[in-house]
């Protein structure tokens, strides 16, 4: 939301004019700015992150070598029980050649890299494929609002007309908000943008346009003598506190929306109140996590009323407003000392050190490069249901890996022990390991149904 400023006030560098010209005094060093304080803290988050350490990696370390020796001690074992040289070696050689490191190598990385693909067909870009490890463990979600568990952008929802003004007599709501949409038509600030698009009806001509910064504007609005407009804040257009108008205004503003009034000779007609509306897949995602027995909190740097109004609206239990970055980081390394596994989504620069110290991180769609850049996966698309999608992909693929690791630590067991004892040829030990290096490949590429 647009934030009034007036002279002496501080600005951020980075920040969006909307109206009118800004000369600035630059106060601090580069290195001393806020977006510098975010990005040691996105550095500080990622040297701290725990590597993960892969079981396969490093039982395929010692695979080789443990392999050799075991057909050393067979070859020895056949000599001193009166075998021959010949059969002494044939056996080792069948040793040797039914191992199968291929398929203990494979079982791991296979998996993964069939995951990635099929997971960027969903709409879902895996840039740290550990994501597929660490989703399995989540057990609390956070969320930003902004932008995240809401559009980020403002659209109207309601238009209420003065019951009992004279100079809103006949007047439809849709007529109230096409006056309003002209006046404002070519402001670019996202609330009168976002009420220009709500109208749709045909918006009048307007003229000799006014505006009072920080209060509101008008404009003659139709040919000739038009009326002349007003669009703005509750002290621009005189409205009295005692009206019912004013307490319908009053409650909408208690949801967290934003009201602006429309009126003119002097007179409020009504207002238009607008929201950040919920991402509409958000309910449905939240729903698909508490299936999963993972918990949901909502972080935000607005504000508590706001917060606690799109709460109610999404049913979540756990939030909290005017949180900066540094403490959404602080709170996440909090839970993570408390043993928990913390995910984090979010779509801004503020949510940075919040992804990078979260053991999952998540990019929306339309997020910025920073938070896309320290994210372990990124939405291609502004749709929450893949966060729990992605989770439950997560589990299958380290089902898939339990299964191939499981296949490759039996076979080589049992196979093995067969060569040992001269069960299994030289021949027969070469189609075995092929075959058991497919059944991984094949086994891995379930993943992609």
């Amino acid at each position: 939301m647009p934030v009034n400023m007036n002279r002496g006030d501080t600005v951020l560098a980075g920040s969006v004019v909307t109206d009118g010209a800004l000369t600035a005094r630059v106060t601090c060093p580069s290195l001393g700015s806020r977006l510098a304080q975010i990005a040691s803290l996105v550095d500080q988050a990622l040297g701290t992150k725990p590597p993960i350490q892969r079981l396969a990696d490093t039982a395929s370390a010692w695979f080789a070598i443990g392999i050799l020796g075991v057909a050393i001690l067979t070859a020895l074992g056949w000599l001193m029980t009166g075998h021959t040289l010949a059969q002494a070696v044939l056996t080792s050689v069948a040793v040797l050649v039914v191992a199968c490191p291929c398929a203990l190598g494979l079982a791991t990385p296979l998996a993964m890299t069939v995951a990635v693909g099929r997971a960027a067909q969903a709409g879902v870009v895996i840039r740290n494929p550990e994501a597929l490890e660490t989703a399995v463990q989540v057990g609390r979600m956070v969320f930003d609002k902004t932008g995240t568990l809401t559009r980020g952008q403002m659209s109207v929802v309601v238009v209420e007309v003065a019951p009992a003004a004279p100079a809103a007599e006949g007047l439809s709501e849709d007529q109230l908000l096409c006056l309003a949409a002209a006046v404002e038509q070519y402001s670019e600030h996202p609330i009168v943008r976002a009420i220009v698009a709500a109208c749709r009806g045909p918006m009048p001509t307007a003229g000799e346009f006014q505006s009072l910064r920080g209060m509101g504007a008008s404009a003659r609005v139709g040919d000739g003598a038009g009326r002349r407009v007003m669009v703005g804040s509750t002290a621009f257009l005189g409205v009295d506190d005692a009206s019912s108008l004013a307490s319908s205004a009053r409650l909408h503003a208690e949801k967290g929306e934003t009201v602006v009034w429309v009126g003119w000779d002097d007179a409020p007609a009504g207002f238009v109140a607008l929201r950040d509306e919920a991402n509409p897949t958000a309910p449905e995602a939240l729903t698909q996590l508490a299936r999963a027995g993972i918990r949901q909190v909502m972080l935000s740097g607005d504000s508590q009323k706001t917060v606690e109004s799109v709460a109610a609206e999404l049913g979540l239990r756990e939030f909290a407003g005017n949180w900066s970055p540094a403490r959404k980081m602080e709170q996440i390394r909090a839970w993570q000392a408390a043993g928990e596994r913390v995910g984090m989504a979010g779509d801004g620069v503020n949510d940075a050190p919040a992804l990078a110290q979260a053991d999952l991180s998540i990019t929306v769609a339309g997020g910025t490069d920073v938070a896309g850049d320290t994210s372990d996966v990124v939405l291609m698309r502004n749709d929450l249901t893949l966060i729990p999608w992605f989770i439950g992909f997560s589990r299958r693929t380290r089902q898939i890996i339990r299964q191939n690791l499981g296949w490759a630590f039996a076979y080589n067991l049992v196979s093995v022990s067969l060569a040992a004892v001269g069960a299994i040829t030289p021949v027969i030990a070469a189609v075995a390991m092929a075959a058991s290096s497919l059944l991984v490949v094949g086994n891995s590429l379930r993943l992609q149904r």
